[in-house]
This record gives C-alpha cells, sequence and structure tokens, in this order.
C-alpha cells in the first residue's frame, strides 16, 4: 500500500512527514497531507475516521496522523461509511464504488455509470448508496442492484443518507427532494423547502436535520419537515453533524466558516478557507474538511488546522537540489522546500511574486508585482531594488547564465538585467513580456503577450518574427537549436524553434500552457493543469494520479522535478522518476533458418511502473519480428546463401512513459548441421533441436542419414537422452540381455531404459538391438517414456482405418494421436508396421517431449 502520513498531535503540528514512494511518480509536498478538495468527511471513533474528495482522494485520521491513501481511481469521491475498520465503502463519480477491507481498497462493480453522491449503511451486508438523477442501489453482501426510487432528478442528484435503522432511512437531494426508507420501499416526503438540500444527521427517527442552498436547515420531528433559523442569510449550508438537538455543527460552504449551536445560541468560526462537511465523535472532538485539503479540528474550546502548510497561491519554482526548492507566490510568499518538509520564508514585502530562479543555493532571486526584486544569500531575503522602480512594471520572469548575467523581464517591454553589481534597464522592443531563458550570455529569448518574442545576442535586443498571435507564458530549451515556446489557447499554444525557424507542435489539448521545461530534446514536460510530455517522438498527456494541477515547474535532473499550481491551493507536487533497465537478453547463437525468440523479460523499473518495448533491427540479413512491441517477439532466421555465419543486432528500447533505456541483442546464426539436412528441408528444425540437445550428433561426420530407419538401439540412446537431459550418463552395462555385449555403443542406454520399465526386450533375455522400429513399437516406447511405465492409456475408440480396438499397440497410437504427436500416415490411416525413420523420429521426440 502507497501511502503519505502527516503525524500530528492535538494542538495539531506536523511532527515528519514520509512519503512510500515505490512504484508512484508524483507525491504531494504542500499543503500536507494532500491538496485535492476534500468533499466528506466521517468516522467510526476518534482514531477511526475518513475524508474523500477529488482525483480519488481517501485520507484516514488514526487518531494520531493523517493517512494518506494512493488513489486507486481518478474519479472525485463524494461519501464514505462504513460498517467497521474493515469494512468502508466510498462512492464518487463514474458508478464508482471503493471498498477498504482493513488492508486495502479495491474497486467494486457498481452497474453503473451514474454519478454516486450518498453512502450510509446498517451492516455490512445492507448497505445503500444515491446519486444522479435519484438513482438508488442496494448491497447485500454480494453485489449491488438498483432498488426502485420514487424521484426522478432531472440534471440533480441524491446528495446524503442518513437512517436510525434498517426499517427508517432518509436521502435528500436537489431540488428540495427528500425520500424515505421503510424497510420495503422507497416514498417521496415533502421537504418544506424549495432549495437544494447537501447533507443531512439526525439523533432518532423523529429527530433528523438536512441543510442546503440560501441557508436552509429544516428539522424533521417524525411527523413532518419544518425549517430551522440557522442565523445565516443567502449562505450555502454544506454540512451538519452534531451530538445532539443542542449542540449542531454547520458547514457554511460558502462563509467561509463554521456555525454551532449550542441550544440557546449560535456562534460563529471564521475560516481561511471554506469547509463543506463536518463530522465528530464527540463534542470536543469535531472535524472540518473543504477545499484545497483543507482539515481543521475542534477540541471543545476553539478550531485549529491540522493542514500543513501555506494555501498561497504559487506562481513558480526553481531549485538548486531535490532538498532546496524555492517556491514563490501571492502576497509575498516564498516556500522553500527540504529533503523532508516546506515551510514559509520570511519574504519582506507583501507584492505578488510571479518568477523565481538561482546560480546556486546561496543565490536566488524572485520578481514579481510592481517590480519588486529580491535576493536571497542563503540566510535572508533581501530587497535588491526600491518597489515601483522601473516606473513600476510588474516583472514576470526572471533567468539567468550565472550570478552576474541575469535577466528579470515584465510589463510594457521591461527588461532589467544584474551584473553581479546592480540591476538596469535594457532597451528592447516594447512588449509585455512574460517568460525569459537562454541558451548562453549570447542567446536569449523573451516572449510574451500576443505572441511578441524578443533576442538578445550579448549586445542588443532584437524583434523575433515567430508567426504567433497567441501570448506566451514561458519558454525553455534544451539547446540554442532546440527551444520551445508555450502559452494561451490558439493553433501557436506551442511552438518549436530547430535553429533556423519556428514552427507549430501538435499537443494534445484544447487549453492554455503555462510553463514548459526538460532536461533534453527527449525528455521535456509542459503543464497546462495537465502536465503532458514529449519522449522525442510524440507529445503525451500524462495524469499524476494523485490530483492537483502542474502549470510551471522546475526539473533537478532527468528524473525528478517539482511543479506548482499558479492557482489557490499552495500546490506543490514532486515527480521522482527512476528510468527503467532495458535487458534485451543475452545474446544467442542459433541455426539458420530457425524460429528465434527474443526475451526483454528480464527488464527492470525500480517504480515498478507498466513499461513499453520497442525492438529495432540494426544489422545484419533482415527478418521480421512477430511483434516488434512485445517483450518477447519471435523471428524466423534467415538462410545463410554464402553458408558463412552472420550476426543480427537488434535493439531495445522500453520506456516508462518518461525515461528510456536501451540494450542491444546480437543473435549469431551459423550453417545447418548436417550436409544431408539442408535448412529448407521439412524435417529440419526437428533434427536441429534434437541437436542442440545432445540427443544425437548425426550417424557418421557432417551427415544424419535421415532416411535410415531407427534401431532398437538407437531409439534406447534417443528416449534416455530426451527424457534426462544431455547432461545424464548411465551406469555402465552389466550384460542384462543375452544379445547385447557391454560393448555395445547402446549397452548401457538399453539397460537403462529396461530399469525405467520402458522395455522388456523382445524376447527372452534378449534386446534385438538391430531391429527395426516399428511406428506401432514407437508409440509405446515414447508414451511410457514421457509419462512413467505405470502408464496406461484410455480404451481405443478405433480411430485409424489400419488400426482396429484389438490391436496390441491401438491404444498406444491413440493416444499419440490424442498428444497432437502424429496424424497418422494419411487417409486416415496409421501404418503401424512401417519402420520409422530417423528424420521421422526428430519429429515424434520433438512433438512428444515439447521441445
Amino acid at each position: 500500500m502507497n501511502f503519505l502520513r502527516l503525524h500530528t498531535a492535538l494542538p495539531i503540528m506536523c511532527l515528519f512527514c514520509l512519503v512510500d514512494v515505490a512504484g508512484a511518480r508524483w507525491t504531494w509536498r504542500n499543503p500536507l497531507p494532500q491538496g485535492n478538495d476534500l468533499k466528506r468527511v466521517w468516522g467510526l471513533a476518534p482514531d477511526d475516521a475518513y475524508a474523500v474528495g477529488t482525483a480519488g482522494t481517501i485520507l484516514h485520521y488514526n487518531g494520531t496522523e493523517w493517512i494518506w491513501f494512493r488513489p486507486i481511481t481518478t474519479e472525485a469521491l463524494d461519501d464514505v461509511w462504513g460498517s467497521s475498520t474493515s469494512d468502508v465503502f466510498a462512492v464518487g463519480s463514474g458508478g464508482t464504488i471503493l471498498h477498504y477491507d482493513g488492508s486495502g481498497w479495491t474497486a467494486m462493480t457498481s452497474g453503473t455509470t451514474a454519478a454516486l453522491r450518498a453512502v450510509w449503511g446498517t451492516s455490512a451486508s445492507n448497505v445503500f448508496a444515491g446519486g444522479q438523477s435519484g438513482l438508488i442501489l442496494h448491497y447485500d453482501g454480494s453485489s449491488w442492484t438498483v432498488m426502485p426510487s420514487p424521484t426522478i432528478i432531472l440534471n440533480g442528484c441524491l446528495n446524503r443518507m442518513w437512517g436510525s435503522s434498517a426499517n427508517d432511512i432518509f436521502a435528500v437531494g436537489d431540488f428540495a427532494t427528500v425520500v424515505h426508507y421503510d424497510g420495503s420501499t422507497w416514498q417521496k416526503m415533502n421537504s418544506g423547502t424549495s432549495d437544494w438540500l447537501y447533507d443531512m444527521w439526525g439523533f432518532s427517527s423523529s429527530d433528523v436535520y438536512a441543510v442546503g442552498d440560501d441557508a436552509t436547515l429544516i428539522h424533521y420531528d417524525g411527523t413532518s419537515w419544518t425549517p430551522v433559523v440557522s442565523g445565516l442569510i443567502y449562505a450555502q449550508i454544506r454540512g451538519v453533524w452534531g451530538t445532539s438537538s443542542s449542540d449542531l455543527f454547520l458547514a457554511n460552504g460558502s462563509g467561509p466558516s463554521i456555525r454551532h449551536w449550542d441550544g440557546s445560541a449560535w456562534t460563529q468560526a471564521p475560516m481561511t478557507r471554506y469547509v463543506v462537511s463536518v463530522w465528530g465523535s464527540s463534542a470536543s472532538d469535531v472535524f472540518g474538511v473543504g477545499g484545497e485539503g483543507w482539515i481543521v479540528h475542534y477540541d471543545g474550546s476553539g478550531w485549529s488546522p491540522m493542514t500543513v502548510g501555506t494555501v498561497e497561491q504559487l506562481n513558480s519554482v526553481w531549485a538548486s537540489s531535490a532538498s532546496d526548492v524555492f517556491a514563490v507566490g501571492s502576497n509575498g510568499t516564498i516556500v522553500h522546500c527540504n529533503a523532508t518538509v516546506c515551510s514559509t520564508m520570511a519574504s519582506g514585502t507583501t507584492r505578488d511574486l510571479y518568477g523565481v530562479w538561482g546560480s546556486s543555493p546561496t543565490d536566488v532571486f524572485a520578481v514579481g508585482w510592481y517590480g519588486v526584486i529580491l535576493h536571497y544569500d542563503g540566510a535572508a531575503w533581501t530587497r535588491m531594488v526600491p518597489d515601483g522602480s522601473n516606473s513600476g512594471s510588474s516583472l514576470w520572469g526572471v533567468w539567468g547564465s550565472s550570478g552576474s548575467d541575469v535577466f528579470a523581464v515584465g510589463w510594457s517591454g521591461t527588461i532589467r538585467h544584474y551584473d553581479g553589481v546592480g540591476w538596469t534597464t535594457m532597451s528592447a522592443p516594447g512588449y509585455s513580456y512574460r517568460a525569459v531563458w537562454g541558451s548562453s550570455p549570447t542567446d536569449v529569448y523573451a516572449a510574451g503577450q500576443g505572441g511578441s518574442m524578443a533576442h538578445f545576442d550579448g549586445t542588443s535586443w532584437t524583434s523575433v518574427s515567430c508567426g504567433a498571435t497567441t501570448s506566451f507564458e514561458s519558454i525553455w530549451g534544451s539547446s540554442a537549436s532546440d527551444i520551445y515556446a508555450v502559452g494561451v489557447p490558439g493553433s501557436q499554444r506551442m511552438l518549436h524553434y530547430d535553429g533556423l525557424s519556428w514552427t507549430p507542435v501538435s499537443v494534445p489539448t484544447t487549453g492554455s500552457l503555462l510553463g514548459i521545461w526538460g532536461t533534453s530534446g527527449t525528455n521535456v514536460f509542459a503543464g497546462g493543469g495537465t502536465v503532458f510530455h514529449y519522449d522525442g517522438v510524440s507529445w503525451q498527456a500524462r495524469s499524476t494520479g494523485i490530483g492537483g494541477s502542474v502549470a510551471r515547474a522546475w526539473v533537478v535532473s532527468e528524473n525528478e522535478l517539482f511543479t506548482v499550481s499558479g492557482g489557490e491551493g499552495g500546490q506543490i507536487l514532486h515527480f521522482q522518476n527512476t528510468a527503467p533497465v532495458a535487458n534485451g537478453g543475452e545474446d544467442q547463437t542459433v541455426k539458420e533458418n530457425l524460429g528465434v525468440a527474443l526475451d526483454a523479460t528480464a527488464t527492470s523499473d525500480a517504480d515498478a511502473d507498466v513499461l513499453t518495448y520497442r525492438w529495432t533491427q540494426i544489422s545484419g540479413p533482415a527478418v521480421t519480428l512477430s511483434d516488434p512491441n512485445s517483450p518477447t517477439p519471435t523471428f524466423q532466421g534467415p538462410i545463410l546463401a554464402s553458408q558463412a555465419p552472420n550476426s543480427i543486432v537488434f535493439e531495445l528500447t522500453v520506456s516508462d512513459g518518461y525515461l528510456q533505456s536501451k540494450d542491444q541483442t546480437t543473435i549469431n546464426v551459423t550453417p545447418h548441421t548436417f550436409a544431408d539436412v539442408p535448412a529448407n528441408s521439412m524435417y529440419y528444425p526437428s533434427v536441429e533441436k534434437i541437436v542442440s540437445r545432445a540427443i544425437t550428433a548425426g550417424c557418421a561426420a557432417g551427415v544424419y542419414c535421415p532416411d535410415m530407419a531407427v534401431t532398437r538401439g538407437q531409439m534406447a540412446v534417443f528416449l534416455e537422452k530426451a527424457l534426462r537431459g544431455q547432461a545424464f550418463v548411465p551406469p555402465a552395462a552389466t550384460g542384462s540381455f543375452a544379445d547385447v555385449g557391454t560393448a555395445h555403443y547402446a549397452a548401457a542406454w538399453i539397460e537403462q531404459l529396461a530399469r525405467d520399465g520402458i522395455t522388456a526386450g523382445c524376447g527372452t533375455n534378449i534386446y534385438c538391438p538391430e531391429m527395426e522400429v516399428s511406428r506401432a513399437q514407437m508409440a509405446v516406447f515414447l508414451l511410457k517414456t514421457k509419462y512413467g511405465k505405470d502408464y496406461i492409456p484410455p480404451e481405443p475408440q478405433g480411430l485409424f482405418n489400419d488400426v482396429p480396438t484389438n490391436h496390441w499397440a491401438s491404444r498406444w497410437i491413440e493416444q499419440l494421436f490424442a498428444d497432437n504427436v502424429t496424424a497418422g500416415c494419411g487417409n486416415n490411416n496409421y501404418c503401424p508396421d512401417m519402420t520409422v525413420t530417423r528424420n521421422q523420429m526428430a519429429v515424434f521426440i520433438c512433438k512428444t517431449f515439447g521441445f
């Protein structure tokens, strides 16, 4: 299970954070435990609470820490409920239902793609879910089924469920919908309001509350629903929970605030973030959750945040290493992340900051609104220029080739330069620039509004005509002839410069691209909410898998980067990826015109990513792979025209979607073994297979004698070597058979065959080693060797015309057919008395033993 832990104690503070990154590239760095919107909080006990939200977010509180479960879905989750610590359900968009069994979450089959907004039950085998258009599902412990619903909510949903028992369940929803289940059927109720209802809670069958739009708070007394004064005006009340009618908490989704009713008066606790759901285990242990991962806790005297880290908008990020990351944003916010924690730094300004860049950990620059420029020397941030410098033009981007060659660009054509001593304003074409980047001090680009672009050659800035009319937000390149500029929607949302001209690039999005960055021409990232990656071939959209939004980033290394969202919530994501290690298998030596299998299954990836494979032949006689994108493709080896050995070299490219790894494998092709079994013979593959396993070396130097009949002596050698492998050497012969002297070439093999119970000879104490083997005898030999001496095939059925069921070998012959070793000799005959040639025996052995 992959998770992130936020260790807390009350009062809440982050003690330490631990991320399990195995098999997971993206993790949250700010805020913690995560920054996706939370939509519901619910629990069983003070040490057993859950929160769910967008992008499949699930958190668990164990009384000490919030644990973030790595999502198994990207769908938004709207509600959570459970009967025990090992039986918890979460529901959400797209018909999503997840179940937790105490060790991990798994997806359930809901039978619908409709959005589900509510879940509640009375036991593990009596669970209800409600959602889109009034849909109601029921789970009986085995499967989910649709229940008849008393309402159809056009363009609306059932949003919450609660009950006092299995025979008293309520559901509320959009358009003032309230329905009730009495254990038999669902019935529609009169809610007494015209407003949408979002949440409900109750204490008994006659004491139930629901909340919704226009400050709606209604109460059910067992007879009817009536309005209750909430003390709010035009508020959207998103959540309700309490311990009794004199201890109610309301989540004001438009406040932001949490209101409390003590039985006599309402009090209000302002929040810095919207809270949409509340739940508690007691009057002094209450949780509230909301936007951007916001979690607060009430201890009976006051509310305190459990979410750690800033929620200010962050606009830009730069890092000198993975343990030295700077992000800047609104209201002068500067966040610094070391290897374990992110913390806010004192910036000395409340101006919004838009760009950050550094030459080292002790030489970092930040620029922003009204011309502000800050510098960090490793100890503190200080202003480099007075506010309002350069007529107060805001600065949006900063970049340098060194600490004494820094450029800042901004509004109304502003470009400022730092030479290590002071900042000066440069003369430049009068556009508004949003980004700056260069490959060297004499090759710097600034890009901005309306497709404006300028170039600095070390002496002066000149306008660049790139053909764009839409505005640029970011520019980056791997070299002077490999540069990208990205921006707002349009046909020129991404342009590429190859050293000669700028051309549009197709990217799979219709939205804006706010950032571009990379490590090389084959490892480039672009951000526009979603992250996009270029591998040197094409641009692909890549999900973070954990939600969040990606706008701008800084690449620390080929396999590590940090991103910010450019929006509220203070989101900082960390991407860490290990390149796969391609392994194309050992080099092989094979015979010509034989099937060859390539094998990349030894390829590894430390992140356990799903990998793609691509085999490319780079030298040797051309061959055709069965599937170049398979880890184990096959091909037919070439026939060597000159009978001289040749080599085929393949390159394997393995990708995890971000990084690639390559390996080469050489296949050495050698001529056929025997002069009398050419490479185009139908028996050639089988003969070469038994040769490669040392089952035979032929009948003489360089020849196989393919048409020679197999003798019983030869058969003994063939069978034992096929059964036991080429390393087996039988014990010395003792003269068991009168007609097989101990000096006979096959004596030891014949006696081993007898010891294995495969044969008892051809008569009393004789073996007949020079007798030719018939096809009937061969069937018995092969099957006894394969299945053992005690094997007896099934009763024969009379499959072959020339093998009646009373034939002594009929059952063995038919089993050989059943094993797909032979189909007979033609015309539905088997030819049982025909002798077996060495060619045929090679085929029989290979098919019998699966060679």
